[in-house]
């Protein structure tokens, strides 16, 4: 099943999995790169969207979206 019809997420940041019916709640930062994610963004365009919405350098930004998509891995999210 493709991501985009497993997933709903709000805009406030409630993800629901409809394969599993558990729901999650993210902050700003995980809201933002999940709606990237979803939108089948480039790994490249991600960071650096990251950097400007948030104002913070590469390596924060980089360190962020990883430790993000190890934990949505983790939940079989992605």
């Amino acid at each position: 099943m493709p991501l985009n019809d497993r997933i709903t997420l709000t805009e406030s940041g409630f993800l629901f999995d409809h394969a599993t019916g558990i729901t999650y709640t993210l902050n700003n930062s995980g809201t933002y790169i999940m709606q990237q994610l979803l939108a089948e963004k480039e790994p490249n365009s991600i960071l650096r969207d990251v950097m400007n919405k948030f104002e913070v350098d590469e390596r924060e930004a980089r360190f962020d979206i990883e430790q993000f998509v190890t934990q949505i891995k983790k939940f079989s999210l992605l």
